[in-house]
């Protein structure tokens, strides 16, 4: 069977971009992922700029230009965080899957431009999806410090899927914190 050139590959994709179907246009960014080239990187950017789009379409651009482009693409994607809205999400989760210690500066830094309290449990709960060395020790130097943050950072922690090491260092800063006791038991409930 004769392979199909890339731009005409491209070209059927593009359609499907358009699709009325939400479930079509995601699996179409992921279809151009999966070719992977400099044109496609380029064309899955030219539809996260574009945006009026469902965020999951748009998280899945995010994420495919971060697989495609690595860990240089951050500084791009982190353009769409400042919106705090759903697709904004979908670019924190998207940059916290790279695991890289530049997602964690990245992360970080917005955190601390942000106020809006469901985008700031957002930043929190990618901040430990990094999961990076620096970004547990900032979350766990948060509850240690029983920082106005402890809770998000506590609450992220959980949902981050921790290892049972890190469950009982956990428990053990927030043994003596009684509002912080009460956080873990209803985020280790639920995690369970």
């Amino acid at each position: 069977m004769p392979r199909v050139p890339e731009n005409q590959l491209l070209m059927h994709l593009l359609d499907l971009l358009r699709d009325a179907d939400k479930s079509v246009r995601v699996e179409a960014v992921r279809a151009i992922e999966q070719i992977g080239s400099y044109s496609a990187g380029l064309l899955l950017r030219l539809r996260a700029l574009i945006g009026s789009d469902e965020p999951e379409v748009l998280g899945a651009c995010y994420s495919a230009v971060l697989r495609i482009e690595g860990a240089r693409a951050i500084p791009w994607i982190a353009r769409f965080l400042e919106t705090a809205d759903d697709a904004a999400g979908e670019a924190a989760l998207a940059i916290a899957a790279t695991h890289s210690p530049e997602a964690f500066a990245v992360l970080k830094k917005q955190l601390q431009q942000q106020h809006d309290p469901w985008f700031h449990s957002v930043l929190f709960s990618a901040i430990a999806l990094t999961r990076q060395p620096e970004a547990l020790e900032f979350l766990l130097d948060l509850v240690r410090r029983e920082s106005r943050d402890a809770s998000f950072a506590v609450e992220a922690l959980l949902r981050s899927m921790p290892s049972p090491e890190i469950v009982a260092q956990i428990e053990q800063l927030v043994s003596d914190k009684p509002d912080l006791a009460r956080t873990f038991a209803r985020h280790r409930t639920e995690a369970k």
